[in-house]
């Protein structure tokens, strides 16, 4: 009875150590831990299902100005009125420029670019940009007013909405021309984005394979690289009127800038730092392929004790992996570990069980992705809570480091 008392009172001494180890950890998440594995996990999954990406035909082009746009930076209004000029000239479906025309002190050609855009508006052509307290109000009221700065939310996720309560780009462009923005799109979405364009046509499985290879070799790429969207700089768009008319017309254009005294970059698990306006241009393509289906933060969605579903199978997990651990703990409690060998068969059940624990993760972390379409779970804080971690390493070493019994000498008699 006394031995069965200390055995529990190990166990319970692990089990308290590593609840008080995920609490310090996890929820109070000191030294970021939480935050850096949730940002890794969410990666991870990005890159093994970016070759599972929709490639139907999408109606997005970007147009991005850069130093060698113009002579003299900023570009002036005269340089943007005849980029405009020459896009409408092909009856686009609209236009989003992610550029804050700011108050100048020099404003010619200003009028000029106001009347293409009036122009374009008459032809019925949507013109939209930014409206803020900094902004030009002579160029801004002739804008339809889009959101496009967002504060306070994790990287890999888009905004419905910004802080002054506007649809931002892509929404707003979905809203008008695609599907009106609804409840059900209040929650912020995770901008999911695809692979390179693989050589070949590619089965389930070698999808499935591409995804892995890019889990252990990074498949980014400069944002010069980006070739999901047809992308051009500025200085390039005045090409004959076959390929204007195929790239431009019927298409939603997004112009922005791509100087790197701007700022405007953000990172991304395949292509790596891209200009802003990929973002709201990606986000548009997300919601085109997935509509109101489109991956959600889970927590925005509260099911019990500001848990979302996505969550709630986590803790489920974590549960399970406890109550496996238990079962296993008392089958090993009962075993004397004496040599390596004995070690070793130790070491065999407890992979075998760590196997299913792991499984069981994965496969939770899977119903949450793919059929409850939230983000990816934190499959690495998942993994590093997994109790039979702890274990493996302990009679892996055990297995090391006990020296078997040399045998024993036979002496000979004579």
């Amino acid at each position: 009875m006394k031995k069965h008392n200390k055995l529990d009172k190990e166990f319970l001494a692990k089990a308290i150590t590593v609840v008080l180890a995920v609490y310090v950890f996890v929820i109070l998440d000191f030294f970021n831990v939480e935050e850096y594995s949730n940002v890794m996990s969410r990666d991870l999954s990005t890159r093994f299902f970016s070759y599972y990406y929709p490639r139907v035909p999408d109606d997005i082009v970007v147009v991005n100005t850069d130093k060698d746009s113009v002579d003299i930076w900023p570009p002036t209004y005269l340089d943007y009125t005849k980029w405009l000029e020459f896009i409408t000239d092909f009856n686009p479906k609209a236009v989003v420029f992610d550029i804050n025309f700011i108050k100048r002190r020099n404003d010619k050609n200003k009028e000029d670019f106001i009347e293409i855009i009036e122009d374009a508006k008459a032809n019925g052509i949507k013109i939209y940009g930014i409206n803020a307290k900094e902004s030009d109000t002579d160029i801004a009221k002739s804008l339809i007013p889009v959101g496009t700065r967002w504060k306070n939310l994790e990287a890999g996720y888009y905004p419905i909405k910004s802080n002054d309560g506007i649809l931002m780009a892509s929404t707003r462009i979905f809203n008008d021309f695609y599907q009106p923005i609804n409840e059900s799109f209040t929650v912020p979405m995770f901008i999911k984005w695809p692979s390179r364009p693989p050589k070949e046509q590619l089965s389930f499985f070698g999808k499935l394979t591409s995804g892995f290879i890019c889990l252990i070799v990074t498949c980014k790429s400069s944002s010069d690289e980006t070739p999901y969207l047809d992308k051009f700089k500025a200085q390039d768009i005045f090409m004959n009127n076959e390929n204007a008319q195929k790239y431009f017309s019927k298409r939603i254009v997004f112009f922005g800038s791509e100087r790197k005294a701007s700022k405007d970059f953000f990172d991304n698990p395949i292509y790596g730092r891209v200009p802003g306006v990929f973002i709201h241009a990606m986000a548009l393509d997300n919601l085109i392929k997935y509509q109101e289906n489109y991956y959600k933060r889970d927590d925005s969605k509260a099911i019990i004790i500001g848990l979302g579903s996505g969550s709630l199978i986590e803790l489920f997990i974590l549960f399970m992996n406890f109550y496996l651990f238990y079962r296993v703990q008392k089958w090993v409690d009962k075993v004397k570990v004496k040599n390596s060998k004995k070690a070793l068969k130790v070491l065999k059940k407890i992979f075998k069980w760590s196997f299913i624990c792991i499984l069981i993760v994965m496969i939770g972390v899977m119903v949450s992705h793919l059929y409850l379409r939230n983000d990816p779970g934190n499959i690495i804080g998942l993994m590093a809570s997994n109790l039979f971690i702890y274990e493996l390493v302990y009679f892996l070493l055990l297995a090391i480091l006990i020296k078997k019994p040399k045998p024993k000498k036979i002496k000979k008699r004579n």
